[in-house]
């Protein structure tokens, strides 16, 4: 049973729902001898003190490019009020939820892989 829940509107127009519930359950790690040191970068997205390197992923570019022409033409709405800004602020919403998703998604991935 969930003891407390929580919904969201988030300004790209999607709901979000977060539930929580207590668990009784003991769900602690087994421990382990492997240690690795992790530096994050600017040119790469991490490397490992294994020499191990993580690329950035490149489909940001795209997002960031269509970002900044929505973020343009929003700043060149001269009345806050009218239905065209609410479109495009929108609009500019949405395509910072996808980078917000594409970001989530790559480390996901990244940190749930089998080695």
């Amino acid at each position: 049973m969930p003891s407390t829940i929580t919904v969201k509107l988030e300004p790209s127009g999607r709901w979000s729902v977060s539930l929580r519930v207590n668990d009784t359950r003991d769900l602690r790690l087994k421990p382990t001898k492997k240690q690795v040191g992790i530096d994050l970068g600017i040119t790469s997205l991490l490397t490992t003190s294994d020499g191990e390197k993580v690329v950035n992923p490149k489909n940001l570019q795209k997002l960031h490019k269509k970002l900044r022409v929505a973020q343009k033409s929003l700043d060149r709405k001269p009345d806050k009020k009218s239905n065209n800004y609410h479109k495009t602020r929108l609009k500019v919403a949405r395509i910072h939820a996808k980078i917000k998703d594409s970001r989530g998604d790559y480390t996901h991935k990244l940190t749930t892989q089998r080695s």
